[in-house]
């Protein structure tokens, strides 16, 4: 009975040109990216790229900044020219980029990318044969960190004098996170991640500086950004424990 009347209800608000309707479709951008996070990349590298450009004397010319955007960051060509990094850029804020053209503000960003999330159906490209790496981290920023430290450790062995020579990393790995109280912020199993291991092995010989210790952001995009774009990452996203920031890299002493 209760059926018959809605089938009624309908019936005649359909007749009437009221039917029950969805929510305006969103606009469809088909992305040539395999995914959201690839294309932010590529329009914040945009932003810092133009903005670095203006503050030279004098500033670079489109051309000059087109020839940046070709050879630097480590970053294929379609993805600066990809559709939806094109939204991107153009919604983020002059407020995204810092002053000093060295960094965005990730609050900035994160407001326009929601923006753009909500506004558009987003279609992205499925990439064929790329390398699967099934990380025990929850995202990419945590292997970066990781990385960064195991790479410190690395570098500091090298140093002349240096009493880590003949140390086995793992053991300093091990003493460094006990020593630093740090045991449950971050696991051997994390210094051991394929992830962490691949972005170890192709940082280049100028990513570290000679203190072991400062990382430079150009020579690491260079070293990321093709595994970002090469790979097919998988992360954990249901970790078994509570993460909390990771501590800051430092020599240890």
């Amino acid at each position: 009975m209760k059926n018959n009347f809605l089938e009624k209800l309908l019936t005649f608000s359909f007749l009437l040109g009221s039917a029950p309707v969805l929510a305006d479709e969103k606009p469809i951008i088909q992305s040539n990216l395999p995914s959201f996070e690839l294309a932010a990349n590529a329009a914040e590298i945009k932003k810092l790229i133009k903005c670095e450009a203006k503050l030279r004397t004098p500033p670079d010319s489109d051309d000059e900044v087109e020839l940046i955007f070709t050879e630097s960051w480590g970053v294929p060509k379609y993805a600066y020219n990809d559709p939806l990094t094109k939204i991107i850029e153009d919604e983020y804020s002059d407020e995204v980029v810092s002053e000093d053209c060295q960094g965005v503000n990730k609050e900035e960003t994160e407001k326009s990318l929601l923006a753009i999330k909500s506004t558009y159906d987003i279609k992205f490209k499925v990439v064929e044969n790329r390398p699967i790496i099934q990380s025990s981290l929850t995202n990419f920023d945590r292997a970066i960190g990781t990385s960064a430290f195991r790479k410190g450790l690395e570098c500091q062995r090298k140093l002349p004098g240096s009493s880590l020579k003949d140390a086995n990393l793992e053991f300093i790995l091990k003493a460094h996170l006990v020593l630093r109280g740090q045991k449950n912020s971050i696991k051997m199993s994390e210094f051991n991640d394929p992830l962490t291991k691949l972005i170890t092995d192709n940082y280049s010989d100028d990513v570290m500086g000679k203190d072991c210790i400062t990382l430079d952001p150009d020579a690491l995009q260079r070293t990321l950004n093709p595994i970002r774009y090469n790979y097919d990452i998988r992360f954990n996203i249901k970790p078994k424990s509570k993460e909390i920031n990771f501590f800051p890299l430092e020599g240890i002493k």
